[in-house]
């Protein structure tokens, strides 16, 4: 199985959760972009040097069906081909949320659909769940992977109007802003 395999190799990372249900597998925590540097060896590495925060991904037929998550710069959404090219499926739905962008856009990344929306504050879970405008109860009753699953399905009916650019437009509309981080001091 497709996650099975990221797990073995360490691309998946703090995670939140991870399992299967109805043939898909899910996942969310982080997800490795640029692995970090050989540390011994024994061929284990360091820590990644950049990471997709937040992630959520839906896998079937060991295609990645669903990609989503959180960058600080959207310059780091373009390692993701190095690692996942060969994963996505042709119909694969991507939305990433991104701290340096000035505003949302519909673009290509690798020649796949994407959708870029740019974020400061908040989680990227409950983001997704306000831009697909789900309630609390489209998922009464259903475990983790179900309502990752239900996530997904909604995915499929999604057709914002952000504006459509090339991924060089989309890098031209970039900010000085970055993340704000908030909670427990």
């Amino acid at each position: 199985m497709l996650l099975d395999q990221y797990q073995e190799k360490v691309w998946l990372f703090n995670a939140n959760m991870k399992g299967a249900t109805d043939g898909y597998e899910v996942y969310r925590g982080d997800l490795v972009l640029k692995e970090g540097e050989i540390a011994d060896d024994k061929g284990r590495r360091k820590p990644p040097l950049v990471g997709l925060k937040e992630s959520v991904l839906v896998a079937k037929d060991d295609k990645l069906r669903f990609v989503s998550g959180f960058v600080d710069e959207l310059a780091q959404l373009e390692l993701l081909p190095d690692l996942y090219a060969g994963d996505l499926a042709d119909d694969v739905i991507m939305l990433f949320f991104v701290a340096n962008l000035g505003k949302p856009f519909k673009t290509a990344l690798n020649g796949k659909t994407t959708y870029l929306i740019p974020m400061q504050r908040g989680i990227v879970w409950n983001e997704l769940i306000e831009e697909l405008r789900l309630e609390k109860s489209d998922f009464k009753g259903q475990s983790g992977e179900e309502k990752i699953v239900t996530l997904y399905d909604a995915f499929k009916d999604y057709k914002p109007k952000y504006p459509e650019v090339s991924w060089d437009e989309a890098s031209a509309n970039l900010v000085a802003e970055k993340r704000e981080v908030w909670g427990a001091v």
